[in-house]
């Protein structure tokens, strides 16, 4: 597949899906203001909570404090480790990165923190079936439905007509055209993407951490 972005900040954005015959293309918009403010009511009706990085981390201590295995001293300083390369900017390295994910499935049998976990997980996999249905702005290609914008956005059901992956790369775009600012400082009051849940590609510098669990 591949994927060809003309960006502008302030203008539209074609980002085209797919190869010769079946390439796709699609035009994208950030939201602007009160659009954003209409996405999150429309994730709040969905049952979608974001919960955020800092709570999860929190959450996932707790977590491991339950359990207390003999070794708790040790899987916090390890979680320590993890947190603070990601604070820094850097990447965590593998080893450490796996260990952590141990811990973090080890705690998912304690139930706050698995509830917790569920509900951020939720959030991202609703977010770009959300979010395309008001920054999408229109598209071509072959097997693609009629575009037909409705009161501001598109219906849901025209979105699910659309390929499962496209769905995904857009809906990850959109974010980050709408919250691009946060991604360099969370000045915007963009939502904070939790650690290692699915959302805006890693190819994109991305306006959260790397998963902690």
């Amino acid at each position: 597949m591949t994927e060809t972005v003309i960006f502008s900040r302030r203008q539209s954005e074609e980002m085209v899906l797919g190869e010769g015959d079946t390439a796709r293309s699609y035009t994208l918009a950030p939201l602007t203001v009160l659009e954003q403010q209409m996405f999150k009511a429309d994730m709040a009706s969905a049952g979608a909570q974001l919960i955020g990085p800092w709570r999860l981390r929190g959450a996932l201590r707790d977590g491991l404090r339950e359990l207390a295995p003999d070794n708790l001293a040790e899987l916090l300083a390890l979680l320590d480790q993890a947190e603070a390369a990601e604070d820094g900017g850097e990447a965590v390295p593998d080893d450490l990165r796996r260990q952590r994910e141990i811990v973090a499935l080890s705690c998912m049998q304690v139930p706050h923190y698995a509830a917790l976990r569920a509900a951020e997980e939720f959030y991202w996999g609703m977010m770009p079936l959300v979010i395309l249905r008001r920054a999408l702005r229109g598209w071509s290609g072959a097997g693609l439905p009629d575009f037909s914008r409705q009161r501001g956005q598109l219906p849901a059901a025209v979105i699910d007509e659309l390929p499962p992956g496209d769905i995904m790369a857009l809906g990850n775009r959109a974010w980050l055209l709408t919250y691009l600012p946060a991604s360099a400082g969370n000045d915007s009051g963009a939502p904070s993407p939790a650690p290692e849940t699915p959302t805006p590609s890693k190819a994109e510098k991305r306006p959260r951490t790397a998963r902690h669990g």
